[in-house]
């Protein structure tokens, strides 16, 4: 009795279709180059004002007893500001990229051990360093290349990534660089040693002349993180 022929049609759309699962995993598609000299555009920025404002605006909307703390019971209880937890929020990127922060250090900041309800009013001002680097961005020197992107800030700090995925220690030992998925803008996350987290978003214009810096800023006292942004006019 004869063996029934399998259709050779049948055999070569079964192999393209296992083709895609047997297919190594790729690594994350290249950014665009952002490499060059870029100088701030202030007025199409947010300040430290407005990135303060926003951070005071946060802390007193957690402060208030109507909102309660991520993770905690319906008990009723007041939570203390000095016991939020530091919830390491995904999302983008990072005050500005991280670095020698003002107030203090870098991305310093972090909840008030002991801090009472009764003078969180009057000692929230403590908390509120503006995010690491947001004084040192003014200009970016900016190298990259197929590995890594590297950005020298105004005080010689370096902030380096890597472009497959891998994690990172920069700023001086700092913070760690890791970047995230994305296509043409380059997404990266810099979580920093007092639990603070910048997530960023780069994106270059169709022209290659404007650079805009988005970023995802959450000191370790807040629950979740405020937004501002940063944008470059390419001259060089």
């Amino acid at each position: 009795m004869s063996t029934p022929r399998i259709p050779v049609s049948l055999l070569i759309g079964a192999s393209l279709l296992l083709a895609p699962l047997q297919a190594p995993a790729q690594q994350a598609p290249a950014p665009a180059d952002f490499s060059g000299l870029w100088r701030i555009d202030d007025q199409a920025s947010d300040n430290l004002a407005q990135v303060t404002a926003s951070l005071r605006m946060e802390l007193r909307r957690e402060q208030s007893p109507t909102v309660a703390p991520a993770g905690s019971s319906s008990s009723g209880t007041t939570p203390q500001s000095g016991n939020r937890g530091g919830r390491h929020g995904g999302g983008m990127g990072g005050g500005h990229m991280g670095g020698g922060g003002m107030g203090g250090g870098h991305g310093r900041g972090g909840r008030r051990a002991g801090a009472s309800s009764g003078d969180a009013s009057s000692g929230s001002d403590d908390l509120l360093h503006p995010p690491p680097m947001l004084d040192n961005d003014a200009v970016l020197v900016v190298q990259q290349d197929a590995q890594a992107l590297q950005a020298r800030l105004e005080n010689g700090e370096q902030l380096a990534v890597r472009l497959d995925g891998n994690h990172q220690q920069t700023l001086n030992g700092s913070a760690v660089a890791r970047r995230e998925a994305g296509g043409g803008d380059l997404q990266f996350s810099l979580q920093f040693d007092d639990g603070s987290r910048i997530d960023e978003t780069w994106s270059r214009s169709a022209d290659g002349r404007t650079l805009q810096v988005t970023e995802r800023w959450q000191p370790g006292f807040l629950q979740r993180p405020v937004v501002f942004r940063r944008v470059y006019q390419r001259v060089d």
